[in-house]
């Protein structure tokens, strides 16, 4: 089977009646599809997946391509036990165009162990950007023979992007958006830790990019258990103009929410970054937070 991620990618999915007719006429609507072995993505559970996000009006998927490496200070990235092959991911791009969808690819550099990505920490900075660059070109030509409409550079990788966890970080980062850009018209992004460290904030190479992308996994109105709706779309409305409305106007650049999502879960509006906490189910928590987040941001023009 394969596993439909509890986050939304490329902004926001719209997939209630009360958000088909948005404001905001040209929001990327879309999942993330995490492969669960290196041929899933051309499987026919992929196919029936990809149908049925279709259902829901829906206009864009997101393959995740997972690269691996043995620690946080190695350069030895390579293809692990779910990275796709490049036959099943241009199979699965054929079947979500076939089903009228359009295709991000979004590469996530993993440690063997489990560790989250962001203390990947390279001794040989240069040798793991190369590295990296490979994988990177691979997947633009591919993209580019495959009408890919977008791909996501990269998620969560605070220590190779900021300049304050190393200086070199944004020449590196430049440079592989050039590479990229040579072999590859699409669209571009990148996706940014929500909170500390504050890696959107940090980086400075979104004017290389065509959107601000953020794994906007936030905190909503964490101190109220079953809050309001009125009280959600109010916590939205203050991350908005400390977080995410700078960024915008400092960088002239469209905002989208690469990730984010909620659980069927009590108080799942107070971390939903903790996919594995255990709760009892609150499928009315989860419907309100959707609403907040459609209803908030709907009125948001450089929200994409």
């Amino acid at each position: 089977m394969i596993i439909l991620q509890i986050i939304i990618v490329i902004s926001l999915l719209l997939l209630s009646p009360m958000t088909a007719n948005a404001s905001v006429s040209n929001w990327q609507k879309g999942v993330t599809i995490e492969p669960n072995s290196p041929t899933a993505l051309g499987s026919e559970d992929l196919k029936q997946s990809l149908s049925n996000l279709s259902n829901t009006h829906a206009n864009f998927v997101t393959f995740i391509i997972p690269y691996y490496q043995s620690s946080t200070s190695s350069v030895d990235l390579a293809p692990g036990w779910n990275t796709p092959t490049d036959d099943a991911l241009i199979a699965g791009i054929k079947t979500a165009h076939s089903q009228g969808l359009k295709v991000m690819l979004k590469i996530h550099p993993e440690l063997m162990n489990g560790d989250w990505r962001g203390y990947i920490d390279p001794t040989d900075r240069a040798a793991w950007f190369q590295k990296y660059g490979e994988i990177l070109n691979h997947y633009a030509v591919l993209g580019r023979e495959n009408q890919v409409d977008a791909i996501c550079l990269g998620a969560e990788m605070f220590k190779l992007t900021t300049p304050q966890a190393n200086s070199q970080n944004t020449g590196f980062w430049r440079d592989l958006i050039d590479q990229v850009r040579s072999q590859y018209s699409g669209l571009l992004t990148y996706s940014a830790q929500h909170t500390y460290p504050n890696e959107a904030d940090e980086i400075e190479f979104w004017d290389k990019l065509d959107f601000i992308g953020f794994a906007a996994y936030f905190a909503l109105s964490a101190e109220e258990t079953n809050p309001s709706l009125e009280s959600l779309k109010a916590s939205w409305e203050a991350i908005n103009q400390s977080r995410i409305a700078p960024l915008y106007q400092k960088w002239g650049k469209p905002i989208i929410f690469t990730e984010i999502g909620y659980r069927s879960l009590v108080n799942s509006h107070a971390d939903p970054w903790d996919w594995g906490r255990q709760g009892a189910v609150d499928e009315a928590e989860q419907a309100r937070d959707y609403e907040a987040l459609f209803s908030y941001w709907d009125s948001q023009s450089f929200m994409q």
